[in-house]
Parts: structure tokens; sequence; C-alpha cells
């Protein structure tokens, strides 16, 4: 069987490529501004509740954004930078987790400099189709808490529809959120 590559994909003007450790120092600055840090979990507490990036020191900071690049799914790294291509600016980064052999979850961000830029769409559509591919899923699930009204726009734009976590008793997360599913076969796919 042939072995799995990192997804390397590129837009009209972004690069989509795997996170490098040389990215800590810009991945961990821009994921602590403002909106981004205030929404985007970094850690779980001691008894299992999540822990914002607004929350961490900095050395947990650095933890988190080693897990991130250490993260895999099948051995094929699931975690990835957003660069601008031309001198390939820092504008982000969006990665998958594992949830079951059906599906995986989504996770991305957008440094704040470049929000209203239209970068979500354009990353979300570029990676959504290909990374359920290379998983080998059939879905990818995103939760947003509702008044993030950006990113839910952005992702049912590209494609993903309403979906009904007390449907699915395994995935576990909070139910202040908003969840949406992609198969695919919508706009994005």
């Amino acid at each position: 069987m042939a072995e799995r590559m990192a997804l390397h994909l590129e837009t009209g003007r972004l690069a989509i490529r795997p996170l490098d450790p040389d990215d800590e120092a810009a991945y961990c600055r821009f994921a602590s501004e403002g909106p981004v840090a205030a929404r985007m979990v970094g850690a779980f507490g001691p008894n299992g509740e999540l822990r914002f990036v607004s929350t961490l020191d900095g050395a947990e900071k650095a933890a988190m954004f080693r897990g991130h690049l250490a993260n895999r799914i099948g051995g094929v790294p699931s975690r990835y930078a957003v660069v601008l291509r031309d001198g390939g600016g820092f504008v982000g980064a969006i990665g998958s987790y594992e949830i079951d052999p059906a599906r995986i979850g989504l996770s991305y961000w957008i440094a704040v400099d470049h929000h209203g830029k239209g970068f979500a769409q354009e990353v979300l559509r570029a990676y959504c189709g290909p990374a359920l591919r290379l998983f080998g899923r059939r879905l990818m699930l995103a939760n947003v808490e509702p008044d993030n009204a950006a990113s839910l726009a952005a992702l049912r734009k590209v494609g993903f529809t309403d979906f009904d976590p007390a449907a699915s008793p395994a995935v576990q997360v909070p139910a202040d959120r908003v969840f949406l599913q992609f198969d695919g076969t919508g706009a994005g796919g």
C-alpha cells in the first residue's frame, strides 16, 4: 500500500502546507490575538474543561503548538500552516483531528490582520475535500460558537450543513456550540 503524503495545497493567494517547527513564533503570536485567542481551544484543564488560548501562558502556548505539530491521523500530518503565496506571510492554520473511523473534526483560524479578506472561505474550499479523501473519511465536523457569524457564514458557503450532535453520542462537545458537517458533495467539495 502506498504511503499517504501530507497535503500541499495552493489557491490563488494562499499556500497550505504542514506545520513546521519554524512556524512556532508566528503561530503562537497570531493565535494569541483577541478574537482568535478567545475562541480557540488551547488545552484541557485537569477536570477535562476546555481552556482557551487566551488563558494560557507562553509555555502552555508553545506546548499547544508542539502538540499540533505532532498531531497525525493515520501517520499523516493533520495540522497545516496557511501562508501567503507571495512572500509566505503567516495567515493562520487549518487542520483535522480524529473523531472515529468515519469522521474527522475541523479546526481552523485566520490571524486578525487577515480577517475580512475572504481567506477563510478560500482555505476551507481548498482544504476540506482533499482532507476527507486523504484521511479516508466520509464526514468532517466543525463546531463554532453561535456568535461567530463570520466563521458560520464561511463554513456554510463552502458546503457545510447543520449537524445535530445529539444524534451522535460519540461526539462529545460543549452544548453551547453550533455544529456543522461537510461530506464533500456541497459547494466546497
